[in-house]
């Protein structure tokens, strides 16, 4: 799997492979970060129920604050 432009195994998640667990594995809220998986942004409330391949690209964008 890619993230971020980084190679990621599946296997360095230790809960199930969902896309909301990735975003806690990264350690961000998942109320402040935008998610695109294979060039489609999927709704947050799916998260869960999202599972990851292995062969998916992943982009976490994170919101930040300034001026």
């Amino acid at each position: 799997m890619l993230v971020n432009g980084e190679n990621m195994p599946l296997s360095a998640l230790d809960l199930p492979h969902n896309l909301k667990n990735l975003v806690l594995h990264f350690k961000y809220s998942p109320e402040l970060v935008a998610v695109e998986r294979n060039g489609i942004v999927p709704d947050r409330k799916d998260w869960k129920d999202i599972h990851l391949e292995e062969t998916d690209t992943i982009e976490i964008v994170r919101f930040v604050q300034g001026g």
